[in-house]
């Protein structure tokens, strides 16, 4: 049986801060998470750092993980759900088979278009399709593997 891992100060304030607004009707955003438990470099070295890059997705990937490592722990009885960078504790079971079900497919779908994708690419090989632009009569030939691979290793 695997041992439990302990929860970090961090998550623990996390999932308090969560819970509570939860509690309250709430939910609980990214930013008000970070805002919760910062990174100062002498008081909270373990703190939350935010990148403010606007082309970022994502600000915070470490409350992603801790969020994870929460729902993970036998010692938390809550399970905290989240869409859009929004976070609650699930108020029925409805709610959590909806959550785990949308997680499920969103990874399961990922992976079967990368394995479609991959294996479609596989079948073109060799295969010639016309390109038109304006009025040219070009071609081109799908290259799916390397045919005449240059050897690197001096073998």
């Amino acid at each position: 049986m695997a041992k439990e891992k302990n929860l970090t100060t961090r998550q623990w304030r996390t999932h308090d801060l969560i819970l509570a607004n939860s509690e309250q009707g709430k939910e609980t955003t990214q930013r008000e998470i970070y805002e919760n438990y910062p990174y100062d470099a002498e008081t909270r070295k373990d703190g939350y750092v935010w990148n403010d890059n606007p082309k970022s997705h994502d600000h915070c990937s470490a409350i992603w993980h801790d969020i994870n490592d929460i729902n993970a722990s036998d010692v938390v009885h809550k399970v905290i759900i989240f869409n859009n960078f929004v976070f609650k504790v699930a108020e029925n079971e409805e709610e959590v088979k909806a959550f785990v079900t949308n997680l499920y497919w969103d990874k399961a779908m990922s992976k079967l278009w990368r394995y479609s994708n991959l294996l479609r690419k596989a079948k073109r090989d060799g295969q010639v399709r016309l390109v038109f632009e304006e009025e040219s009569q070009a071609k081109e030939c799908f290259e799916t593997y390397i045919k005449n691979a240059v050897d690197n290793y001096g073998n």
